[in-house]
């Protein structure tokens, strides 16, 4: 008798570890998008091979980290430009 494979999902849990990882530093920019892309694009492949709960939380959890890394530098940029504006009127 043939053992049945168990289903591998390796590249979802290192997906769900790199965006975990991007969360984590999210306030580094040149760290936290490569490990939020690279969590995203493994996440998205083995979702692609064979659908794992595993690889949609890596999904979901790259996709935070990235939105939230955006959305600081976002903010901190406005807020220095907004200093700068505030120190030149002054």
């Amino acid at each position: 008798m043939a053992k049945k494979s168990k289903p591998d999902a390796t590249l979802a849990i290192v997906g769900l570890i790199f965006g975990s990882l991007s969360i984590m530093s999210f306030f580094y920019l040149m760290i936290s998008l490569p490990f939020g892309i690279t969590g995203l694009i493994l996440s998205l492949i083995q979702q692609r091979r064979e659908p794992h709960g595993i690889a949609k939380a890596g999904m979901i959890v790259s996709i935070i980290g990235l939105a939230i890394t955006i959305l600081f530098h976002i903010v901190m940029v406005l807020a220095y430009v907004g200093l700068i504006a505030y120190a030149a009127t002054s």
